[in-house]
């Protein structure tokens, strides 16, 4: 039988009006913010392994939509 491999976890500090902004949009999703910015930070991980600035990438799509 295979020994699962345990996952540690870290603490880390934000502003707390960001967290707050987080656990509304976990809780529209219906996850936890555990959950939640776990997500986050994969598909953060994902972007940065393809090149993709986020941030560049949001506000392109800002423009998009401010053209239509």
């Amino acid at each position: 039988m295979e020994k699962k491999r345990k996952i540690g976890r870290k603490s880390f500090a934000a502003r707390e009006d960001l967290l707050d902004g987080m656990t509304k949009i976990a809780k529209q999703g219906d996850l936890s913010l555990y959950r939640f910015l776990n997500d986050m930070f994969e598909q953060i991980q994902r972007a940065n392994a393809l090149g993709v600035n986020i941030r560049e990438l949001i506000d392109s799509r800002e423009l998009l939509k401010a053209a239509k």
